[in-house]
Protein backbone atom coordinates (compact mmCIF):
# COMPACT_ATOMS: atom_id res chain seq x y z
CA UNK A 1 0.00 0.00 0.00
CA UNK A 2 1.40 3.46 -0.60
CA UNK A 3 -0.08 6.77 1.40
CA UNK A 4 -1.08 9.42 -0.52
CA UNK A 5 -0.14 12.40 -0.66
CA UNK A 6 -2.18 14.82 1.63
CA UNK A 7 -1.34 17.91 0.19
CA UNK A 8 -2.55 17.18 -3.00
CA UNK A 9 -6.01 15.11 -1.36
CA UNK A 10 -6.79 18.44 0.36
CA UNK A 11 -5.94 20.65 -2.92
CA UNK A 12 -7.24 18.52 -5.60
CA UNK A 13 -10.67 18.75 -3.06
CA UNK A 14 -10.60 22.26 -1.96
CA UNK A 15 -10.37 23.72 -5.56
CA UNK A 16 -13.34 21.63 -6.56
CA UNK A 17 -14.88 22.87 -3.53
CA UNK A 18 -14.27 26.81 -3.89
CA UNK A 19 -14.17 29.21 -6.20
CA UNK A 20 -11.08 30.90 -5.11
CA UNK A 21 -8.04 29.07 -6.21
CA UNK A 22 -6.27 26.49 -4.29
CA UNK A 23 -2.63 25.14 -4.24
CA UNK A 24 0.73 24.16 -2.25
CA UNK A 25 2.67 27.75 -2.85
CA UNK A 26 1.48 31.13 -3.03
CA UNK A 27 1.32 32.23 -6.99
CA UNK A 28 3.66 34.05 -8.67
CA UNK A 29 0.76 36.76 -9.46
CA UNK A 30 -1.10 36.65 -6.50
CA UNK A 31 -4.49 36.96 -6.94
CA UNK A 32 -7.04 38.81 -4.92
CA UNK A 33 -7.98 35.65 -2.89
CA UNK A 34 -6.60 32.14 -2.64
CA UNK A 35 -6.00 29.32 -0.62
CA UNK A 36 -2.42 27.01 0.64
CA UNK A 37 -2.22 24.33 1.91
CA UNK A 38 0.80 22.61 3.67
CA UNK A 39 1.12 19.26 5.85
CA UNK A 40 3.07 20.15 9.45
CA UNK A 41 2.84 16.73 11.03
CA UNK A 42 0.42 13.91 11.87
CA UNK A 43 1.61 10.69 12.56
CA UNK A 44 1.23 7.29 10.67
CA UNK A 45 -1.21 4.36 12.18
CA UNK A 46 0.34 1.10 10.87
CA UNK A 47 0.39 1.10 6.32
CA UNK A 48 -3.05 2.13 6.04
CA UNK A 49 -4.23 4.84 8.12
CA UNK A 50 -2.63 8.16 7.59
CA UNK A 51 -3.12 11.31 9.78
CA UNK A 52 -1.38 14.13 8.82
CA UNK A 53 -2.24 17.76 10.52
CA UNK A 54 -2.26 20.18 7.36
CA UNK A 55 -1.99 24.25 7.76
CA UNK A 56 -4.33 25.80 5.83
CA UNK A 57 -3.87 29.47 4.57
CA UNK A 58 -7.16 31.66 3.16
CA UNK A 59 -5.75 34.98 1.71
CA UNK A 60 -7.81 37.72 1.43
CA UNK A 61 -7.65 41.70 0.09
CA UNK A 62 -9.09 42.71 3.95
CA UNK A 63 -9.45 41.38 7.53
CA UNK A 64 -13.03 40.15 6.44
CA UNK A 65 -12.36 38.89 3.01
CA UNK A 66 -9.96 36.68 4.60
CA UNK A 67 -12.22 35.20 7.40
CA UNK A 68 -15.11 34.71 5.39
CA UNK A 69 -12.71 32.34 2.86
CA UNK A 70 -11.65 30.65 6.00
CA UNK A 71 -14.82 29.92 7.49
CA UNK A 72 -15.28 28.54 4.01
CA UNK A 73 -12.25 26.25 3.80
CA UNK A 74 -13.46 25.06 7.20
CA UNK A 75 -17.23 24.35 5.76
CA UNK A 76 -15.93 22.62 2.97
CA UNK A 77 -13.10 20.42 4.80
CA UNK A 78 -16.14 19.54 7.35
CA UNK A 79 -18.16 18.29 4.38
CA UNK A 80 -16.26 16.56 3.35
CA UNK A 81 -15.33 14.13 5.60
CA UNK A 82 -18.77 13.06 5.31
CA UNK A 83 -18.07 12.50 1.09
CA UNK A 84 -16.30 9.00 0.00
CA UNK A 85 -14.93 10.61 -2.76
CA UNK A 86 -13.27 13.91 -1.00
CA UNK A 87 -9.99 11.35 0.02
CA UNK A 88 -9.72 11.49 3.54
CA UNK A 89 -12.59 11.53 6.56
CA UNK A 90 -12.83 12.50 10.32
CA UNK A 91 -11.68 15.81 10.00
CA UNK A 92 -10.78 18.25 13.22
CA UNK A 93 -10.32 21.59 12.71
CA UNK A 94 -7.95 22.23 15.90
CA UNK A 95 -7.93 26.00 15.39
CA UNK A 96 -8.61 29.02 13.10
CA UNK A 97 -6.33 32.01 13.75
CA UNK A 98 -5.44 35.63 12.28
CA UNK A 99 -2.48 34.95 10.90
CA UNK A 100 -1.33 38.55 8.51
CA UNK A 101 1.61 37.54 6.01
CA UNK A 102 4.80 38.85 8.15
CA UNK A 103 6.20 39.44 4.09
CA UNK A 104 3.72 40.89 2.76
CA UNK A 105 1.47 42.09 5.10
CA UNK A 106 -1.45 40.53 2.95
CA UNK A 107 -4.46 39.44 5.30
CA UNK A 108 -4.83 35.58 5.96
CA UNK A 109 -6.32 33.18 8.73
CA UNK A 110 -5.14 30.08 9.46
CA UNK A 111 -6.89 26.44 10.29
CA UNK A 112 -4.82 23.96 12.04
CA UNK A 113 -6.48 20.63 10.56
CA UNK A 114 -5.99 16.82 11.66
CA UNK A 115 -7.61 14.31 9.42
CA UNK A 116 -7.45 10.99 8.18
CA UNK A 117 -5.98 9.42 5.24
CA UNK A 118 -6.36 5.54 4.38
CA UNK A 119 -3.58 4.46 1.98
CA UNK A 120 -4.44 3.45 -1.55
CA UNK A 121 -4.23 -0.35 -2.16
CA UNK A 122 -1.12 -1.06 -4.89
Amino acid sequence: MAFRRVEGVVVSYLNGALAEPVSTKVPPSRPTAFVTVQRVGGDVVGRVVDRPRVSVSAWGDSFASALELAEDVRDALLDGARRATAGFHRVKVESLYYDPDPVSSQDRYTLLVSLTVRANRA
